[in-house]
């Protein structure tokens, strides 16, 4: 990958390594190293798995996995194109402690939106408690096992019963329990944005908008955002005023999920100059003037020759601190006088995987290092 995108590849890595767990940080590297040790820039597999990773379908619980009776559902399903998606909360109780008593949260509502209130089914598309579980609601179709997506074989949502007038061609999602003088907890947000990520990406809808919208059953029509609460429809309380005052940053992250890390700037600026080496006791220091237009890189790769000759045949490549591009940098903490670069020399007797420590969740993996002073001139 070109020198330029750097700083692309440095977030993407970044975003990456914060969005998955430590096994999948360990293959991620493990991706990144040929079998001759040399380094292989992972925005160029990463930025792609990032873009895709970051609207996929977050894990859904079945109707079968939070118990309910399909003797209460007595309702045909019926499919529209999905054009609004809206957001709830339950009006229930916030107090549940755990999974177990969330489901039977969900369950009393399946009852009473399905029996007491005669609808024949839970009026929501989907659920969230406060440990960011998401529920499927309303019945679409059997999945044998897939993961429930509240549509049709066409990818057409399924008509629920919680916006009254505007239930076809929308998907509500409701938060489970009262939002009114209290926020939705972070995990619960994230699962919210996942989700609608996910939904606002397949079909679609741009989730900073808002648009005039048809109801394709009744013909009425009505302008909101693209992501909006049940009041932004009818006259209620719904989805409490606390919570109700976060839906526009809810908007922009779910529009900056869609995005992705962003695409690589493909302009080569000019490569530094003046580039020396000055060997010391047990270290080396690298000297160059930065180019003038190197607005918005984010460092310098530094590559170390092995060859006798000179050329990059074998190399190591700088892992973990990145050399700023606007300043003297003499230490990891910006403020030292040393300098602990991390790299990872490639030799012939390297195996095909570089061995790693697996490190705490969180935390880099660390990997062999050599002592470099960087200044900038």
């Amino acid at each position: 990958m070109a020198e330029q995108t750097l700083e692309q590849s440095v977030l993407a890595y970044v975003a990456a390594w914060n969005t998955t767990d430590s096994t999948a940080r360990r293959e991620l590297l493990e991706r990144s190293f040929a079998a001759d040790g040399t380094y292989t820039d992972p925005a160029a597999s990463v930025v792609g798995r990032v873009a895709l990773a970051a609207t996929d379908q977050p894990p859904v619980l079945s109707r079968d996995q939070w118990g309910a009776d399909p003797q209460y559902m007595t309702w045909a399903p019926q499919f529209y194109p999905t054009k609004k998606l809206i957001v709830h909360h339950t009006a229930t109780s916030n107090d549940y402690a755990d999974r177990a008593g969330a489901e039977s949260q969900v369950r009393s509502i399946y009852y009473y939106h399905s029996v007491t209130q005669g609808w024949g089914d839970i009026g929501y598309n989907f659920l969230i408690d406060k440990f960011g579980n998401v529920y499927e609601g309303r019945y679409s179709r059997e999945y044998g096992g897939a993961n429930p997506s509240g549509d049709d074989a066409n990818a057409n949502g399924v008509t629920g019963a919680r916006t009254s007038g505007w239930n076809s061609g929308t998907v509500g999602v409701a938060m489970l329990g009262t939002f009114t003088d209290r926020d939705v907890t972070p995990a619960a947000r994230d699962a919210l944005e996942a989700l609608l990520a996910w939904e606002a990406n397949r079909h679609g809808i741009d989730p900073q908008a808002t648009q005039p919208f048809v109801n394709p059953v009744s013909g009425a029509t009505t302008t909101t955002p693209n992501i909006a609460a049940h009041r932004d429809y009818t006259a209620t309380e719904c989805p409490g005023d606390t919570f109700y005052g976060t839906l526009p940053a809810i908007r922009s992250q779910v529009a900056a999920r869609i995005a992705g890390p962003g695409t690589a700037d493909t302009t080569a600026p000019t490569p530094p100059s003046n580039l020396t080496a000055s060997g010391g006791k047990s270290r080396v220091t690298l000297s160059w003037a930065k180019s003038s237009d190197d607005v918005g890189v984010a460092g310098y790769r530094v590559l170390r020759s092995r060859s006798s000759s000179g050329t990059f045949t074998q190399v190591a490549f700088c892992r973990w601190h990145v050399v700023p591009s606007t300043a003297r940098l003499r230490g990891g903490r910006r403020t030292t006088t040393r300098s602990r670069h991390t790299m990872l020399p490639a030799t012939s007797a390297r195996p095909a995987t570089p061995p790693l420590r697996a490190p705490p969740d969180g935390a880099p993996p660390q990997v062999p290092e050599d002592r470099v002073t960087f200044r900038q001139a």
